[in-house]
């Protein structure tokens, strides 16, 4: 199984137990370009109709403001809050 389907394998799990908060932790990190992108499609695809709270940590802004309604930013002076990705 690729790094890919392995990590989405985690992500249907962890949706299947209806958690009222998710945290992923650099979830695409490690994957290609393909399968991140077919990563992102599919987190986009399951919170669509799903009235969940989640933490999606990362180090990239384009995947941040794609994924978010709100975006928080940690940086050496603490939690800056930087609003929605139209903000």
């Amino acid at each position: 199984m690729s790094m890919g389907e392995h990590s989405m394998v985690r992500l249907v799990k962890a949706i299947s137990f209806e958690p009222s908060l998710l945290v992923l932790d650099e979830l695409s990190a490690i994957l290609s370009p393909n399968s991140k992108e077919s990563l992102l499609s599919a987190i986009l695809s399951l919170f669509a109709n799903r009235k969940v709270s989640d933490f999606y940590i990362c180090h990239s802004r384009e995947e941040a403001l794609r994924l978010l309604d709100r975006i928080y930013e940690m940086t050496t002076s603490g939690l800056q809050i930087k609003g929605g990705p139209s903000e």
